[in-house]
């Protein structure tokens, strides 16, 4: 599934302000905030794309968010 990078969030962002932003790019599987930033991962290339065209440099809460396709692997949780 697609990884989404999402920089540029407020410090008070949560999940479903973000969940607002990408829920007309197809099905969410995963949002994961870390502050300033978060990953979002979907379920399409496609919409995955179409998210990144349409909001990166959008005005958010705010500010100016980046959107981009993730670089870091994500990793998967285990013992």
């Amino acid at each position: 599934m697609p990884r989404l990078y999402v920089g540029g969030l407020p410090i008070d962002a949560r999940p479903r302000d973000v969940e607002k932003l990408f829920r007309d790019y197809g099905e969410i599987s995963d949002i994961d905030l870390k502050g300033r930033f978060g990953f979002v991962e979907l379920r399409s290339r496609r919409d995955a794309e179409d998210a990144i065209h349409d909001l990166d440099g959008v005005r958010f809460l705010g500010g100016r968010v980046s959107v981009e396709f993730s670089r870091a692997q994500r990793r998967e949780r285990g013992g």
